[in-house]
């Protein structure tokens, strides 16, 4: 009988290994039909990227993603992982790959042609790009009836599954470092993402990296509070940033001050002449680039929207079907101000060619691919207030997090960062100071921004808060090698 248990024991631990054998030898094959053998366009240094999609909720669901390891000289099982995320809400994140911090940038010139990117935050790490939610980007849906309606919550829930199917198929990165990383919008996706991944694995559900820290910038940071709810809320941020550039005169400054009060102390009473005081404000201001005020505005975009700084802030309106978003966006018009430019000529042209399509892995759609997206039906924003209601658990659970803001940026701008991290209630472990990158022009260390560092309950975790010095509203275009510097000090532990 001994012998006869035994040899059932050993015929099972038989087969249930060639069921993993099984398991695993599936899944190599599924990562290796991903795998980009040859990247259109690109002569560069040689790159192992993987696209394909992360199949979720039930299957019905196809969420693109681009994966590239780095590209490190050497490499081990800790070498770090970031995922990278863009905002809209409705934007893909390939936008952040081709124009901000993958290996390459797409071609102005000419768009059929990658250019290798010195400061790629592949260098660093590995390199995740989720297009989401889905209708975004490639990523779709078998029923688009039912899943182009989404909000914060089914958003963040996808994310979350994604991620588990990514590591899924790659576990050899589940002992990495992994970090979540985005702006504009993905000021809601990056944290309640990160508050997901810490739900589930609490609850022991969660079976990726462990998340180690994120970065936000120029982040939303709900829809009732700060420069991405409207109103009186958007301009205590608004105001105070254009009153001290030289896009308003003396006059209107003055003005302000008068009709609306301390912006700094408290919300300015919204009276007549407080309203008549920031109309002033934003005409004076005129048609300037609302995410860089000190750039140029592109308008041959998938989304270039005449938007009142009070009004439309991103591609897509709360509750609004992105068919009607031009129209509310004249319909706004009472306000002039500065225009919500976003150039995405070159990465349209580019990811629209057949072989690219092809090499992607991803299906051809009924659609061009845009930037932001024209399949969205409706996008509800439902999280109110994030630094209430995120961030102190967050502060606590991540080792690091460092809010960002580009300097140039009117949109979200850093007056809106440094007040809603103000009101946590930390205190300051360090006050405002500079930090410095070195640029590999020789000419030595230079200003990269300005930072405040806040102490946590957790000793030994940082909460960042940070100005990034030349950096428009998605930083690493207009300023790399201090988007390189930061984000090398989040995953590398350094402080600033």
């Amino acid at each position: 009988m001994a012998a006869m248990a035994a040899l059932r024991v050993a015929v099972c631990s038989v087969l249930v290994g060639l069921v993993l054998l099984a398991l695993t030898t599936q899944t190599q094959a599924r990562v290796e039909a991903d795998r980009v053998e040859t990247i259109p366009g690109y002569d560069g240094a040689p790159l192992k990227m993987y696209s394909g999609y992360l199949d979720i909720a039930d299957g019905r669901k196809h969420v693109h993603y681009v994966f590239i390891e780095t590209q490190q000289a050497s490499t081990s099982e800790t070498t770090p992982l970031v995922a990278w995320f863009n905002g809209g809400p409705g934007c893909s994140s390939l936008d952040g790959l081709l124009y901000e911090n993958g290996p390459f940038r797409v071609s102005v010139e000419d768009p059929g042609k990658l250019t290798p990117f010195e400061f790629a935050w592949t260098k660093l790490g590995h390199m995740l790009y989720l297009e989401a939610p889905v209708g975004v980007g490639f990523s779709y849906s078998d029923d688009p009836d039912q899943d182009y309606y989404t909000d914060d919550d089914k958003t963040a829930a996808d994310n979350l599954e994604a991620i588990q199917v990514f590591f899924s198929l790659y576990p050899e990165l589940k002992s990495s470092p992994f970090f979540l990383a985005g702006e504009s919008y993905a000021g809601v996706y990056v944290p309640t993402l990160a508050e997901a991944i810490m739900k589930a694995d609490k609850a022991g559900e969660y079976e990726g990296a462990k998340l180690i820290g994120m970065a936000v910038g120029n982040g939303c940071s709900g829809n009732e509070v700060g420069a991405c709810a409207d109103g009186i809320q958007r301009e205590q941020y608004v105001a105070p940033f254009l009153s001290q550039t030289a896009l308003i005169s003396p006059t209107v400054k003055a003005d302000l001050v008068q009709s609306c009060g301390d912006f700094a102390n408290q919300l300015p009473e919204p009276t007549d002449a407080c309203s008549k005081a920031l109309e002033k404000m934003h005409a004076e201001v005129g048609n300037v680039n609302l995410y860089n005020i000190y750039g140029e505005c592109y308008n041959g975009s998938s989304v270039a929207l005449k938007a009142p700084m009070g009004g439309v802030h991103a591609p897509f309106p709360r509750e609004l079907p992105p068919l009607e978003v031009a129209e509310m966006a004249r319909k706004l018009g009472a306000w002039d101000g500065p225009v919500a430019c976003i150039d995405s000529r070159a990465a349209t042209a580019y990811l629209t060619q057949a072989e690219v399509v092809k090499a992607l892995h991803v299906k051809e759609q009924p659609f061009i691919w845009g930037t932001c997206s024209n399949q969205l039906k409706n996008y509800t924003s439902n999280r109110e207030n994030l630094p209430r209601d995120l961030y102190p658990a967050l502060v606590e659970y991540l080792d690091r997090i460092i809010i960002y803001n580009g300097d140039w940026d009117s949109c979200v701008p850093w007056t809106d960062a440094f007040g809603w991290t103000k009101g946590l209630g930390f205190d300051m472990t360090s006050a405002w100071h500079p930090w410095t990158y070195t640029p590999k022009d020789g000419l030595g260390p230079q200003v990269a921004g300005y930072a405040i560092n806040y102490k946590t309950p957790v000793k030994g975790n940082s909460f960042v808060v940070t100005t990034v010095k030349g950096g428009r509203h998605e930083v690493p275009e207009t300023a790399p090698q201090q988007a390189f510097e930061m984000i090398r000090r989040l995953i590398d532990g350094d402080s600033f």
